[in-house]
This record gives C-alpha cells, sequence and structure tokens, in this order.
C-alpha cells in the first residue's frame, strides 16, 4: 500500500511522526524517508543508518564476497554489471536507493538476455542484502514488488540449414576442421580450441579442459562443469579427419586448432579466423569475393543502368550506395554456438535420447535438451500438419467432390 501523504505545515515543510518524534522537510518523500530510516534503527536497534555511496561499497563488497570463490573471467561479468549499475546509481548513498532507481538499472538491461538478467539481479540484491546486514540501508530495493524486472530475450541460437551444413562440409579453409568438429560432436568453443590431437583416441572425443579470454592471454582450465568433463563418439563425418583406412590416426600431436605459431589460439586469432571463414563461405556461396560482386566488367555492361545508379550514389551517399551495390547477395550468418546447437537438434531429430544427449553435450541436467526437444516436436507437428494438408488437398483435387452445404 502506498504510504499515507505526511501533513504539510504552514511554513512549507512536510511532517512525518513517529513515537512522538518529528520529521521534517520541504519534500514529502524525504520527509517519510527520515521517519522510516529512524523507525528502522529503533526496530532493528541500530544507532545510525551509515552513509555510503553505491559505487564505494561495491567497490569494497565485490572483492570481499567474490574474488578467489570465481574463475576470473565469472569475477569480471560481475565487474561488468557492477559497472551497469554504478553508471546509473553510482553516487547515490544506499540507503537512498528507490524503487524507481532500480527501475532506471533495468533500463539499461533492455534486449539483453534472460541469464545475463537472471545473474544481475542476483548480485545486485546480494549487495544490498550485505548492506543492510551492515546498516548501511533499511531495505533491499532490488526486492520491492513495485519494480518489474525485465524478462530479457531466449537464447538467439539456431540450427543451421542443409544448404549451410553443404557449404561447410565443402569449403576448403583452415576453420573448416574446427567447424565441422563443433557441428558433429558438439563442444563449445572453449573446448575446442583445448582440444589436441592426442585427446582423439578410441573413437572418442576426451573432453577435459577448455580456454577462457578472461585476461589478455587465453588460459586453459578445467572444463564448465563437472559433466562437461566427458568423452563423445566420433561419429563417420568426422572419422575421415582423424583416422586412416586402418583406424591409425592421422596426427597424434598438436591444437585441432591454433594460432599461426602453432600455439595455442588466442581470442584475437579465433576472431580473425572465423571472420576469414565467413569471407570465404560466402565466397563459395556467391561465386565471387564481396569485394568484387557487381564489379565485373560484364556486369557493367549488361547492367548500365544499375552501374549508373550505383556511381550516383556513391558520390553523395556512400552507405547507400554500398547496400545497392549488394543487391541480390547472400550472406552467411553462422556463428560458433550455431553448431553446437545444430548437432544437438540432429541428433534428436534421428532418436538419440535425452540421457545420452546429455552426457555428450556435457550439460548437468535435461531442462536445456527438453528445451530443444520441445522445439524438435513443434517442427515436426508443424511438417506433419502441411504434409496432411497437401495429401487432402491432391485427394480433394483428384476426386473433384460436389460442393458441401453448411449446416
Amino acid at each position: 500500500m502506498p504510504q499515507k501523504k505526511p501533513k504539510k505545515r504552514a511554513d512549507g515543510r512536510y511532517c512525518a511522526v513517529y513515537r512522538g518524534k518529528q520529521f521534517m522537510s520541504y519534500d514529502p518523500d524525504e520527509a517519510l524517508r527520515l521517519r522510516d530510516d529512524y523507525k528502522y534503527r529503533c526496530e532493528h536497534d541500530i544507532d545510525e543508518i551509515r552513509h555510503i555511496a553505491v559505487k564505494d561499497y561495491v567497490a569494497e563488497w565485490l572483492p570481499l564476497y567474490k574474488h578467489g570463490n570465481v574463475q576470473l573471467n565469472t569475477y569480471n561479468q560481475y565487474a561488468g554489471l557492477f559497472e551497469k549499475l554504478n553508471s546509473v546509481i553510482g553516487n547515490i548513498n544506499m540507503s537512498s536507493v528507490t524503487p524507481d532507481d532500480v527501475a532506471r538499472v533495468w533500463k539499461q538491461f533492455s534486449g539483453q538476455s534472460k541469464s545475463q538478467i537472471k545473474k544481475a539481479g542476483y548480485l545486485y540484491r546480494r549487495l544490498f542484502d550485505s548492506a543492510m546486514e551492515s546498516g548501511y540501508c533499511r531495505r533491499n530495493p532490488f526486492k520491492s514488488e513495485s519494480v518489474v524486472t525485465p524478462k530479457g530475450t531466449e537464447g538467439s541460437h539456431r540450427a543451421i540449414d542443409d544448404w549451410e551444413r553443404r557449404l561447410i562440409e565443402t569449403t576448403p579453409h583452415r576453420m573448416q576442421l574446427a567447424a565441422l568438429v563443433m557441428l558433429y560432436a558438439g563442444l563449445r568453443r572453449g573446448e575446442l580450441i583445448a582440444l589436441q590431437y592426442n585427446h582423439v583416441h578410441d573413437d572418442l572425443f576426451f573432453v577435459h579442459q577448455a580456454v577462457t579470454f578472461a585476461g589478455a592471454q587465453p588460459e586453459t582450465k578445467g572444463t564448465k562443469n563437472e559433466y562437461s568433463m566427458r568423452t563423445v563418439p566420433v561419429l563417420a563425418p568426422l572419422r575421415p579427419l582423424f583416422f586412416d583406412e586402418n583406424n591409425k590416426p592421422l596426427k597424434t600431436f598438436g591444437y585441432i586448432i591454433s594460432s599461426a605459431d602453432g600455439k595455442i589460439c588466442t581470442e584475437a586469432a579465433w576472431k580473425r579466423a572465423w571472420e576469414s571463414y565467413i569471407s570465404a563461405l560466402e565466397t563459395a556461396l556467391n561465386g565471387t569475393e564481396k569485394r568484387w560482386y557487381h564489379r565485373t566488367r560484364e556486369w557493367k555492361q549488361s547492367h548500365p543502368d544499375e552501374w549508373n545508379n550505383y556511381l550516383t550514389l556513391k558520390k553523395t551517399k556512400p552507405k547507400q550506395a554500398e547496400e545497392y551495390r549488394l543487391i541480390g547477395w547472400r550472406p552467411v550468418r553462422i556463428r560458433p554456438h550455431d553448431l553446437r546447437h545444430s548437432f544437438c537438434e540432429w541428433a534428436i531429430t534421428n532418436g538419440v535420447g535425452p540421457k545420452t544427449l546429455m552426457k555428450w553435450m556435457g550439460h548437468c541436467d535435461e531442462r536445456m535438451i527438453m528445451k530443444i526437444y520441445d522445439h524438435v516436436l513443434s517442427k515436426r507437428e508443424d511438417a506433419a500438419v502441411a504434409m496432411l494438408n497437401n495429401a487432402y488437398a491432391n485427394d480433394m483435387q483428384s476426386r473433384k467432390p460436389a460442393s458441401v452445404i453448411a449446416l
């Protein structure tokens, strides 16, 4: 229930009362806050509410409660989330943060993923819970019933289409092997980068390490959790890439994907290699490199009007000119995790059970698998409806039934 507005005095100030003590201010909300702070101190036997700005308390709290308890990359993620918090309410006292301030914080998370918002909410609630215990505030504004936490977006990963699968299988590139392993073994990017040829034997991938990029250099550590330490079968599409006809390994040392010097792949090297790979896929798909698209002599001669329009736009509106030049260009928008998602959906479609797939994917429970199961079943249902509609339509057309009289 909203609090009753304090009484306005003749001098223009508002007065709130608790146990005979008066709290006055020209701002009615401030008068209520002063009264409620005093009430809280009385109820919790606190001499006074200690004052500290949010950003200063964050600077004390984060290293004390999180440093050493989480991986470095996770700690850096927490620090990034608190930067978002500080940019909105960092200069406000912990005791003065209101639900309206919290709403402004959540505005920054528009369009963010559901998992990111969930992680931020957990951190912010923990922060203010600790502040309450230490006497810096009397309530946790992130637990206010009047604040609506944004729902966030679902993961945007998708299963690749058949034409994208064929493109990956037929386009030579130094990243091709990495893409195929993610596509037909379901490895995460960090697991793939840590994978070496001597981890592939007895028809299995032995996944027991992963690489993170928390700092400037890649860091090799254990897998995401105990369930991620696993074995994955080397399926038929990958066998010729690792074993000869006599089942002997083609290579026994080195990383599956490495930097140019043969060492473990850095994040910058991965990004450059992946961008180069996507460019190679687009070139194979469109028959030419993007920079030469629509610039051939044949195209200029056969499309003189379009070429003149392009030259006119190029003088005054170069961005529009580039878009005009690329009409008909087919882009390739494959992300590394899309390949892992594709492996999971492909396995489900071909009858692999959730328990087995959970083991291969390295999940700790079936929730992630079942979400994809539901998605696949929904697609199957849509396909079945379309198939029956086509069958009924063809049957009715061949028999040409009489008109149906509506009852």
